[in-house]
């Protein structure tokens, strides 16, 4: 995708985000709930992180990034 509009100006970047803290996480037993959230480094999320990270990307200052993946994941551990 990135080769092929490139050269439109268009660029191609995933963003991966990672728990996030939305309230549907409620419906989880609260024991893997919690394992969950301490496999990531900085804990859960938030949309509004994540809306921030687009917002950069959609900007001039993210105007050479391209072709990539972003994980926006708090340092998740696998």
């Amino acid at each position: 995708m990135a080769q092929g509009y490139g050269k439109y100006g268009v660029r191609s970047v995933v963003l991966v985000p990672g728990l996030l803290d939305t309230g549907l996480g409620a419906v989880l037993v609260p024991e893997l709930q919690q394992q969950k959230v301490d496999r990531s480094l900085l804990g859960l999320g938030s949309a509004g992180q994540v809306a921030a990270t687009i917002a950069f990307l959609a900007g001039p200052d993210a105007d050479y990034i391209n072709a990539t993946v972003l994980r926006q994941d708090g340092g998740l551990a696998y």
